[in-house]
């Protein structure tokens, strides 16, 4: 019996990368096909309530504007893709390796993040809304102008972004570092920013800057220690801190 009879009854056949990237463009739902290598290429995903995308490979993709309303893509490699006004609101990216990504401009509206790696990821001006970034790794990033309203940004890693003009209205940012980060312009109506783990060297308006100092300085004096692995006050920052005359960071930041 022949190869092609036999496939036709029941038996498996090795199917091509060309004809895997001809069905995932157009039908990315389809069980029967894995999640496809596509590192470095353009995909065609517009497809909603993505099913097969967990675990994907889809480093340097480029996806921008593509619709992926629902997607899952818990676990995926998208690092370095272009994203930039893509859909992917209420998106599971949770644990997704995002690393240097593009989602400028992108809905991003209840996605889950969680523990998602965005270090150094573009996400200018994109709607977050209600998303989910509990201890999500946005070290580096750019977040200027982004609307955070209502995220949960619990144990987020947010040391050294740029966050200017960000809306944080109604954020959760229990434990989240702010250490290093631009928050110049930054709005933070009903948002507990008590809470947050450490301010330390991070650029804040005046008005906050001086909130934060009457109320709660060790928060600008929270620092992380490689020693002790974890976070400790630095007792003599503090105490400089707390006198009348200190109105904030020097400019170069090195002092500390």
């Amino acid at each position: 019996m022949d190869t092609q009879q036999c496939n036709s009854i029941g038996g498996k056949r090795n199917i091509s990368m060309a004809e895997k990237q001809e069905q995932y463009d157009s039908d990315f739902r389809r069980k029967e096909i894995e999640p496809l290598e596509l590192s470095g290429r353009t995909a065609t995903m517009v497809e909603k309530n993505v099913e097969t995308g967990q675990g994907a490979n889809l480093r340097g993709a480029d996806l921008a504007g593509a619709d992926l309303l629902d997607a899952i893509l818990a676990g995926a490699n998208l690092a370095g893709a272009n994203l930039a006004e893509a859909n992917l609101a209420r998106a599971n990216l949770a644990g997704a390796n995002l690393r240097g990504v593009s989602l400028r401009k992108a809905n991003l509206q209840g996605v889950n993040f969680q523990k998602a790696n965005l270090h150094g990821a573009d996400l200018g001006k994109a709607i977050l809304e209600g998303a989910n970034l509990r201890g999500a790794d946005l070290q580096e990033a750019d977040l200027e102008g982004a609307d955070l309203e209502g995220t949960d940004l619990e144990g987020a890693d947010l040391e050294g972004a740029n966050l200017q003009g960000v809306n944080f209205g109604g954020a959760n940012l229990g434990k989240a570092n702010l250490g290093g980060a631009d928050l110049r312009g930054a709005i933070f109506l009903k948002t507990g920013i008590r809470k947050v783990k450490s301010f330390y060297m991070a650029k804040l308006d005046t008005k906050i800057l001086s909130e934060i100092k009457t109320k709660w300085p060790e928060k600008l004096a929270t620092i992380r220690s490689d020693t002790k692995k974890g976070w400790v006050i630095d007792d003599t920052l503090l105490e400089e801190i707390k006198k009348p005359d200190w109105q904030g960071w020097p400019e170069d930041n090195c002092s500390w």
